[in-house]
């Protein structure tokens, strides 16, 4: 298995992973000249708060992408999200059922996404732009404009503790990053995702549950934007 593993990754490396690679560490080095603390460690831990929430949200993307549809309302799923659990465990104090409210409502409308995308064949820029759009309003209509109290100081160590001078979100992602890459390489529904990708017809004929597939991308999509 981890012979499968390593196989893959090194499969996956190709001449543009290489490119972007490079020049990203020029740009880095570049930087770290006209930057003064670029290097520091406020400044890295900073990046690698900025990075998960960013890493969360291409990492559930990713696969939307790749069976050929859109997401535009990652965001306001995130946000919606975000502020229905935190006034949850602000009312209750409980934060596994924040928690479990948070990934509920991701997951929720990733399938309400799918099913219009998958079943019903909406054109997922239209579907997802739509649920952008409420999204947005619902956030602005629960918060009212005003931040939320009344927090336990436990749900915060989630977003914002470290483990170490590595913050707890940025292990969340690298973590969730290595499970996805695993099933995507290794798993049948990551070999389904890269089917329809490449040929929704023959896709289908050979019996790959095309509808099922779109619907999972897309909770998937949800989950990790509510997660990020």
């Amino acid at each position: 298995m981890d012979n499968k593993i390593i196989k893959g990754f090194v499969t996956n490396i190709n001449l543009n992973s290489v490119i972007i690679g490079g020049i990203s560490i020029i740009a880095v080095i570049i930087i770290s000249f006209f930057a003064e603390g670029f290097f520091s460690l406020r400044n890295l831990t900073n990046m690698l708060y900025q990075v998960s929430a960013l890493g969360l949200l291409v990492l559930g993307i990713t696969p939307v992408i790749i069976i050929g549809q859109l997401d535009l309302s990652l965001v306001a799923v995130m946000t919606v999200s975000s502020i229905i659990g935190t006034l949850v465990i602000g009312n209750t104090g409980n934060i596994a059922l924040g928690i479990l409210v948070i990934l509920l409502i991701g997951a929720a409308i990733g399938a309400f996404n799918g099913f219009f995308v998958g079943k019903m064949k909406v054109v997922s820029f239209i579907v997802t732009l739509a649920v952008m759009i409420v999204g947005s309003g619902v956030a602005a209509y629960l918060t009212k404009s005003v931040t939320i109290g009344n927090l336990p100081e436990a749900y915060f160590w989630i977003g914002y503790g470290r483990v170490g001078v590595v913050p707890v979100s940025f292990l969340i992602y690298i973590t969730l990053t290595i499970i996805g890459f695993i099933v995507m390489n290794n798993h049948y529904i990551g070999r389904w995702i890269y089917s329809i990708g490449n040929n929704v017809n023959a896709s289908r004929l050979s019996g790959i549950p095309i509808e099922t597939t779109i619907i999972f991308v897309f909770v998937f999509a949800g989950l990790m934007a509510s997660v990020s």
